[in-house]
Parts: C-alpha cells; structure tokens; sequence
C-alpha cells in the first residue's frame, strides 16, 4: 500500500478503480477535506487506496502537495480526472515517504 515504499504493479489495478469512484463520488468533500488536511473522507480515501501510514500523516501530505493534486486543471469532476487525482496523490505521498526515509 502507501507505507514506506512504492506499491507493487498491482496495487494501481482494483484499488485505483474503488477510489476513483470515491473520488468521483466524494469530490467536493475530499477537496475540501485535503486544503484542511483531515477529515473523514480523507482518512477513507488513505483506507481505500490501501494506506498503512497514520492518517493525519496522510492528511497533512495532501495538503502540503494541495495545489499540485487539485491544480487549476483538475478541478472538474469526471472519472477519468479522479484517476489522475488518485495517481498523482499516491505518486505525491511515495515521493513524500521516500524523501522522508532519505533523511
């Protein structure tokens, strides 16, 4: 999942199918959610995407990466945008947890 490493090959397949309907689903809420860094769409989104990390720790990286993950161009909400959000959250959070082990 979104713990201390990158998920497997796998892990984009099923899961990403369940959060982007989540996200098409919830989108408003998670956004606003994401700019607070907590709520309780955030902490099912973590669950969804299959995230081992706390969920304030996954709250406050999706707020810091706000603008880069709900960026001017993302901001409608069709499934395929909430693919996109779902990828470039999980990219944004593994960068985030490879950058934190390197320290």
């Amino acid at each position: 999942g979104c713990d201390r490493g990158h998920p497997s090959e796998n892990f984009y397949k099923p899961k990403n199918k369940r959060v982007a309907l989540f996200l098409k689903d919830n989108f408003l809420q998670v956004r606003e959610e994401s700019a607070q860094g907590q709520g309780l769409h955030l902490d099912a989104l973590a669950q969804l995407a299959g995230c081992s990390i706390e969920h304030a720790e996954f709250g406050r990286i999706i707020q810091n990466n706000y603008s880069q993950i709900f960026g001017a161009g993302l901001l409608s909400q069709n499934a395929d945008n909430s693919e996109n959000i779902t990828k470039r959250t999980i990219t944004k959070h593994n960068k985030n947890i490879t950058n934190q082990n390197k320290t």
